[in-house]
């Protein structure tokens, strides 16, 4: 099958103004909200919309990911890497949450360590707790547990 010119000059009659269309949409379809977008007065440190907005007076935080240590206020020391980890904890500190809804309901537990998506998820005040694995103490609400593997003592 052969193709004229007169078939190019169409698609491409087509082609560029769709072409600019879409250009000229793209400044409307960035994302929307606060983004930290790096350093946050109290060597605090962000990236991610809505991460560390609530932050008044907590120092030497670091949040990744899509509002991440979202409602800190106070709490110091704290790290958070995924979608929502740590965030609800407002006086926290020296915790650690990597993974999605990690240490989630935490608002004043010290020194926990979770990593794993839903790892610690419905701490609130408990401290000193290891989570490792896939929703690993995913109910506890205590002090000084270690748990390691998938949902263990969930």
């Amino acid at each position: 099958m052969k193709h004229s010119s007169r078939d190019c000059g169409t698609v491409a009659g087509l082609l560029i103004p769709l072409v600019l269309v879409c250009f000229a949409l793209l400044p409307i379809a960035q994302a929307v909200g606060p983004d930290t977008d790096g350093s946050i007065p109290g060597s605090n440190n962000g990236e991610g919309i809505g991460v560390l907005v609530s932050r008044t007076t907590g120092v030497w935080n670091t949040g990744t990911g899509f509002e991440a240590l979202n409602h800190l206020t106070a709490g110091n020391q704290n790290t958070a890497t995924g979608l929502r980890a740590l965030s609800s904890d407002t006086n926290g500190g020296f915790n650690t949450a990597t993974g999605v809804f990690s240490l989630f309901s935490n608002t004043s537990g010290f020194f926990n360590s979770a990593t794993g998506a839903y790892s610690l998820a419905n701490n609130t005040s408990g401290g000193y707790n290891t989570a490792n694995g896939y929703a690993a103490l995913y109910r506890n609400t205590a002090e000084g547990n270690t748990a390691i593997g998938f949902a263990a003592l969930y």
